[in-house]
């Protein structure tokens, strides 16, 4: 069968933006496990105040329903320019009341976050515990100095056997207000760990809202009747070919980008960034991406937010009504 349509119902509906925010890789942990090395070592650098500027001053001017801002790292909370990136959501009229954003950290430097949390742009704290680097007593002292446990989501990851103790520890941090507590599988080759009994394969799901979420895939089948097929995160970590997504228009670059520490622009994270275009010297407006739907070039898509993303085949399914060019 062949997929001719993807994506969350509500993403073929709504004009809004996905930013990840990759503005530096700089972080206060050496975790052994760390996934980012690589990006460590090609990006030394952080986000210019300039390209900065030239992302969020011309966001607006997109007119998106809703802009959705995702920081991360390395440690997002190490970001030099964090209180300019915040100013702009607090200043700036064109991101009042349809923004949000969603940062990721390891939890030991928090307090950096207090400055920045207000009502106009509704903001998330997303915090892994990475006990490798720092123990609980550590983790538990900062969260319970920090003043805004109702807008955080904790990460933990459980190894196969551990339920008894990550239950042990989830009940400890809704005693001090943590009440989003989102209980993680451990990864081997972009699959869960094949170690994991099935009530345990249950318990994360039930645990993790993400596992969750449905997904549908419409399909034509050998006799050109349309099919559906839905699924979750973990059925298309085990079976890519339910987001093999290659040669389907994507709206990605139209509602999604990703902008890396040195100015560069991609429309997701599994494709390099945009080659003659740069925040730097460039205003987001002028990013050539804006005008005309993308093109999956990979034979998977494996990132949650990005799965989401409306995505046809051009002679089977009208594009979204938002989606501007061919």
């Amino acid at each position: 069968m062949k997929i001719i349509k993807t994506g969350n119902e509500a993403a073929w509906k709504t004009n809004k933006m996905i930013i990840s925010g990759w503005f530096s890789f700089f972080c206060n942990f050496k975790c052994s496990y760390c996934i980012n090395e690589t990006y460590k070592k090609n990006y030394p650098m952080a986000l210019s105040p300039k390209a900065l500027e030239n992302l969020m001053e011309y966001l607006p001017k997109l007119k998106k329903s809703h802009y959705s801002f995702s920081l991360a790292g390395g440690e997002a909370l190490l970001y030099p320019h964090l209180e300019q990136f915040f100013s702009y959501l607090r200043e700036h009229e064109g991101y009042k009341n349809k923004a949000s954003c969603f940062v990721m950290t390891n939890g030991v430097l928090l307090d950096r976050m207090s400055p920045h949390i207000y009502d106009n742009c509704s903001t998330t704290v997303c915090i892994s515990f990475h006990n490798e680097q720092a123990d609980m007593d550590t983790y538990f002292d900062t969260l319970k100095r920090f003043q805004n446990a109702e807008i955080c989501t904790v990460n933990l990851l459980m190894k196969h056997g551990e339920q008894k103790e990550v239950e042990r520890i989830t009940q400890k941090l809704n005693n001090i207000g943590y009440k989003r507590v989102w209980i993680r599988g451990i990864l081997v080759d972009n699959k869960l760990d094949p170690a994991y009994t099935k009530n345990e394969v249950e318990y994360l799901f039930e645990k993790t809202a993400e596992m969750s979420q449905v997904y549908t895939n419409y399909y034509l089948d050998e006799n050109n009747q349309e099919k559906q097929i839905k699924f979750h995160v973990e059925d298309f970590r085990n079976n890519h070919e339910l987001v093999s997504y290659q040669g389907l228009k994507c709206s990605a670059g139209q509602n999604a980008i990703r902008v890396l520490p040195d100015g560069s622009v991609s429309p997701c994270v599994n494709i390099k960034a945009t080659e003659n275009f740069n925040l730097n010297s460039q205003p987001i407006t002028e990013y050539p991406l804006l005008t005309k739907p993308f093109t999956c070039t990979k034979d998977k898509c494996l990132c949650p937010p990005y799965v989401t993303l409306a995505k046809w085949d051009p002679y089977h399914v009208q594009k979204p009504d938002y989606i501007v060019g061919d």
